[in-house]
């Protein structure tokens, strides 16, 4: 189907359910029944006010997350450095295997794995009680990886959720339209456009090209 806005494929929805209603005396179409409509419609009105809300929690999870790790990047950064520095006259040994870490960036899961890799470092440092600064000590940058990593994984759970209620919306919205559409092509092949009826059919085409300046495209009647 090509794209179709949410607001256009709802508006379609109302007008074909009105039409539907008004010739159902002279047209019974099988594949959705006159009183089915409004349920479908509230369905997908309530899936979009679902996705907005599960929108809103993923931003501010991806807030809360990357603030956290930016703040693991910088002490990972600045403990690698000032380990470095200390340790290569002190211990070159030591410093060798320091320079095989990594503390450049990258993704989330990057910056979480580089911290991880430098605190395990840190561990094995020869001198136990050394810290990079009085505020980063061991136990506070433990603290910081595990607060950063808890609200990756927040982000990861709330962009599931966030992908799952998108699909299941979009799923729906192609049900209607598609309806929509087969129900116009089948109105107006037992309803004549010379008829009330088939009037009435036709006008759904002209009521909702009137009310949307949109551009994508319409279900059009058929061919006569």
């Amino acid at each position: 189907m090509k794209h179709v806005s949410m607001q256009r494929i709802l508006s379609r929805a109302r007008l074909t359910a009105a039409a539907q209603t008004q010739v159902a005396p002279r047209f019974v179409w099988a594949k959705r029944a006159t009183a089915a409509w409004a349920p479908a419609l509230a369905a997908v009105e309530t899936l979009q006010k679902e996705l907005v809300g599960l929108e809103r929690l993923t931003t501010n999870a991806c807030l809360a997350g990357d603030a956290a790790l930016e703040r693991l990047h910088e002490w990972t950064r600045e403990g690698l450095g000032k380990a470095r520095s200390k340790y290569r006259r002190d211990n070159p040994e030591v410093y060798e295997g320091l320079r095989l870490l990594r503390a450049t960036g990258g993704d989330r899961q990057d910056l979480l794995d580089q911290g991880w890799a430098w605190y395990q470092a840190w561990l094995g440092l020869p001198d136990a009680d050394w810290t990079p600064s009085a505020e980063m000590t061991k136990a506070a940058f433990l603290a910081l990886h595990e607060e950063a990593r808890t609200k990756v994984a927040a982000i990861v759970a709330a962009e599931s959720a966030e992908k799952s209620k998108r699909a299941t919306l979009n799923a729906e919205a192609d049900d209607l339209w598609q309806d929509c559409v087969e129900w116009l092509e089948d109105a107006c092949l037992s309803l004549a456009e010379d008829t009330p009826d088939g009037q009435v059919v036709r006008s759904v085409v002209v009521s909702h090209t009137a009310g949307d300046d949109e551009d994508d495209e319409a279900p059009q009647p058929p061919p006569p």
